[in-house]
């Protein structure tokens, strides 16, 4: 096999057992191959066809690959966890199958990068409470989140970040985030 084939493979590997390991959960996901580039859009399309649930948790998750990356989607309507996401951030976890390298990650959405203390208290009572027509929609606080998402971070197993770079890179790495029809998307191409 070639090189970046090989490569493509063990991410995959590590890829299953990182979700199935985080999510207590014995489901296997496999990959789709792609003879194409997929676009990291936010747009479900290209995802449909693979996204499967995660048994017991609320979001769907889908693979692909090519010959060079593989390609990750999460889609969530559970606010919950989308606040979960954006307050605590989101690792994807990355462990070599050698045991003489330690595991690395992808930190997107970063933690912590929200509107002022005062809007994220009024749209917390407002997810809480019920929407009120005198706050902020909820959605578009959200968007107001995944518009501030504008790099990503590579992390070590400490979770010490090791390199920040734009969501589009020289490396490869890109990730996306958006929100449609109430849907939120996570997109990863490692």
């Amino acid at each position: 096999l070639p090189r970046s084939a090989k490569l493509a493979f063990i991410i995959i590997i590590l890829i299953f057992s990182v979700i199935v390991t985080g999510c207590s959960s014995s489901e296997q996901f496999i990959s789709t191959w792609q003879n194409h580039e997929i676009k990291m859009n936010g747009d479900l399309e290209e995802f449909k066809s693979t996204l499967h649930q995660v048994p017991d948790k609320k979001f769907l998750i889908g693979f692909k690959n090519d010959d060079k990356f593989l390609y990750l989607c999460l889609t969530t309507n559970d606010r919950g966890k989308i606040m979960q996401m954006f307050i605590s951030g989101f690792i994807t976890w990355f462990e070599p199958v050698s045991g003489d390298s330690k595991p690395c990650g992808i930190s997107f959405p970063q933690p912590n990068i929200l509107p002022d203390q005062q809007q994220l208290k009024q749209n917390n009572q407002s997810l809480a409470n019920g929407f009120s027509s005198r706050e902020e929609n909820p959605d578009n606080f959200i968007d107001k989140m995944v518009i501030q998402q504008t790099q990503l971070a590579i992390v070590n197993e400490k979770k010490y970040p090791l390199v920040d770079l734009p969501l589009v890179n020289k490396e490869g790495i890109e990730a996306k985030l958006s929100v449609k029809d109430n849907i939120f998307i996570y997109e990863l191409k490692v």
